[in-house]
């Protein structure tokens, strides 16, 4: 089943086999025809000449980890007249986009899963080994057997999920032994009761230097530490001061802002909100992809 010498293969019939072409490190293209319609788990697992793979049309059903530690391989795509699957900047999803199926093990880069995105699949990220950073939405709500494993370079993840998504215990193995995991403020101890995500990381902590950026708001919340009388919120841009607000501590309002930056940025006042448990402060014209930070302090 495994073979050293470089060809290509078209394969005739509707569906392949689980493992058909585990190991076959000579595979460097694959041609799939339009009568496809399944093929199993673990297919094309560690062809590692593996460069080029197209999705027909037909196909219907897509097997746990079809490609995973192929790692010559930089892209998947798929037809677009396919109504099962799609391709994203060359990683595998549902056509509706909520789960993650395969990235491939060639792509290299930092890399956000898209918000909506609610699985992350079995073995999606299996030796992908040139990804230094992976950005979790607050949309997702597991992540299968061994999705993130094998990525070596990996140190960092940063997680807007609220809720922790449902892991495995080996859901993250073989990451960077020096590997943090960036959580909401208000999260961390629902994070750090977890085993299996004590057990993946070095640290976990707060992703006090993250702000949650979808399109061109944000949305920062954090514990009420009463009797704090005010709150001073920073929000930082390459390392520079960028805007700056004053929280009453009674009822959550911006008593003050100083925007350095006031034709790309508003603050959105009356949607600043209060409870017993947590302010939010909501600010919007903020840029798309980019990287802010922000501290908060009490002043009693």
């Amino acid at each position: 089943r495994s073979t050293l010498f470089p060809y290509t293969t078209l394969f005739r019939s509707a569906s392949i086999p689980t493992d058909l072409c585990y190991g076959c490190s000579g595979l460097t293209s694959i041609t799939l025809p339009n009568s496809l319609t399944t093929f199993g788990s673990s297919v094309f697992r560690y062809c590692s000449g593996l460069t080029s793979v197209t999705i027909p049309a037909g196909v219907t059903n897509v097997g746990d980890g079809p490609f995973s530690s192929c790692t010559s391989l930089t892209e998947i795509i798929v037809d677009e007249a396919n109504r099962n699957y799609c391709s994203v900047d060359g990683v595998l999803f549902s056509k509706d986009k909520t789960m993650l199926v395969q990235h491939p093990s060639g792509k290299s880069g930092d890399y956000t899963i898209p918000n909506g995105v609610t699985m992350i699949n079995v073995y999606a990220f299996d030796d992908c080994q040139f990804i230094p950073k992976l950005v979790i939405p607050n949309s997702l709500t597991s992540i299968g057997y061994g999705a993130i494993k094998n990525c070596v370079q990996l140190d960092t993840v940063i997680s807007y999920a609220v809720t922790p998504p449902v892991i495995e215990a080996n859901s993250f193995s073989q990451i960077s032994s020096t590997a943090v995991l960036r959580v909401p403020y208000y999260s961390q101890a629902a994070y750090r009761v977890n085993a299996n995500y004590v057990n993946a990381f070095a640290q976990i902590i707060s992703s006090s230097d993250v702000i949650n950026i979808t399109e061109t708001s944000a949305l920062l919340r954090w514990f009420s530490d009463k009797p704090v009388v005010q709150y001073r919120v920073g929000i930082y841009l390459n390392g520079e001061s960028f805007a700056s607000y004053v929280v009453d501590g009674a009822d959550g309002h911006v008593i003050s802002s100083q925007r350095y930056s006031p034709s790309i940025h508003r603050v959105v006042m009356d949607t600043t909100t209060s409870s017993t448990d947590y302010y939010e402060l909501s600010i919007e014209g903020l840029n798309a992809n980019t990287d802010y930070t922000y501290d908060i302090s009490g002043v009693n």
